[in-house]
């Protein structure tokens, strides 16, 4: 029985002892820490491969604008010092780990200012060479970094601030900056039913050389995605918020609306939806339109809780998409092909990337069937013969 009781002590210390090694290794190599890209050094948050320094992986501006995976290419949001030692990036896969580095001879800087939907910043970029130099930043602060193996190239974009926009540009006062943590708030915001997105430097994008950057954050109000679709607010949420954008280190971005007051209805007879896009002629009737142009359909009449809206005549041409959309912005509200009903002329249109395609060259009066409580629509193409 004691010879019983004294294996038993030896197994639990062995076990202890195991358990302190395997948490030793845990904290000291990169054997047990997942396959991915990850950001290193003292001007980083971690000199090791750990969490913190983890990158996800990169989305970029796909078809009909759509946020897409991109292989080989990486992101994340951090905040750097201006610390010489600088940082390099990681690539894990399995036992193999390689390091990019800078190389000298191929560094500048993009000045944007703000065209082609860019932000206005000083973007610094460069090549990569497996074992290169470290790579430094001049000003300690909050920044988007990009890192693509296809391209070997590198983006280092500087966060001044961010924006709630709706219609213009809200900006969000910066409450507090940490290595680990940051918040950005703004009291007093109106929202009306339709949508809004979260976007830095007041841009949508950074056109790198062979991709685009995305520099905003959509979704939804619980689940933020860089490149995601705009942040819809219904009906019964309208009213006065304060909105807090939340980012930590390992987690990311999160976002909280507080509703602190009451708006107005707005009478939707008073909306000015229009049709926008590349598949009608602009009021010269020689020049096609280049999703620069609206064809207004006034408002004529309503019942129930159905607004209707309409233009007597319009020539929509083969081959050219539109959508619709309110009082002249895509931040009022916009809709397309996908839960819109075609009534009328229907076989005529098609999907086009959530746009409305015309199939072939016909004039139509166009009536818009709106009920804008229960977000129901129908298009009525009602062709006209000359």
């Amino acid at each position: 029985m004691k010879r019983s009781k004294l294996n038993l002590a030896w197994m639990l210390l062995l076990a202890i002892f195991a358990f302190a090694s395997c948490e030793k290794d845990d904290n000291n190599t990169s054997n047990l820490v997942e396959d991915g890209a990850y950001i290193i050094g003292t001007a980083a948050p971690t000199t090791t491969l750990s969490l913190k320094g983890m990158m996800s992986s990169g989305m970029v501006e796909g078809e009909g604008y759509a946020a897409t995976p991109r292989d080989g290419m990486y992101e994340k949001f951090l905040y750097l010092t201006s610390n010489s030692e600088g940082f390099r990036f990681v690539v894990k896969a399995g036992a193999e780990e390689i390091t990019y580095g800078l190389d000298p001879l191929k560094k500048g800087v993009m000045d944007l200012t703000g065209t082609d939907d860019q932000i206005t910043a000083a973007v610094d970029t460069g090549a990569i060479v497996v074992d290169g130099e470290k790579i430094t930043v001049a000003t300690d602060g909050f920044y988007h970094v990009v890192f693509d193996i296809t391209t070997m190239s590198y983006y280092i974009i500087p966060v001044n601030n961010w924006n709630i926009k709706i219609a213009d540009d809200i900006e969000m006062t910066q409450v507090s900056l940490t290595a680990t943590t940051a918040k950005w708030e703004k009291t007093g915001v109106e929202l009306r039913k339709g949508s809004f997105k979260f976007r830095y430097d007041k841009g949508w994008k950074v056109l790198a050389h062979e991709f685009t950057i995305f520099t905003n954050f959509g979704g939804t109000k619980d689940a933020l995605e860089i490149g995601g679709g705009n942040i819809p607010i219904n009906l019964t949420d309208e009213g006065i918020y304060t909105i807090t954008l939340n980012w930590n280190l390992t987690d990311g971005f999160t976002t909280t609306l507080v509703k602190t007051g009451e708006v107005v209805p707005i009478d939707p007879a008073t909306f000015v939806w229009s049709l926008i896009g590349n598949a009608f002629y602009k009021a010269d009737g020689v020049t096609v339109a280049a999703w620069d142009y609206d064809i207004d359909l006034p408002y004529l009449s309503k019942s129930g809780n159905v607004y209707t809206y309409k233009v007597n005549s319009v020539e929509l041409l083969a081959g050219g998409s539109f959508k619709i959309r309110k009082d002249h912005a895509w931040a009022g509200g916009d809709f397309g092909f996908s839960g819109t009903t075609i009534a009328g002329d229907a076989t005529n249109f098609t999907d086009d990337g959530g746009n409305i395609k015309v199939i072939e060259t016909k004039t139509y009066s166009v009536t818009f069937d709106l009920d804008w409580a229960n977000d129901t629509r129908t298009l009525t193409f009602t062709p006209i013969t000359k």
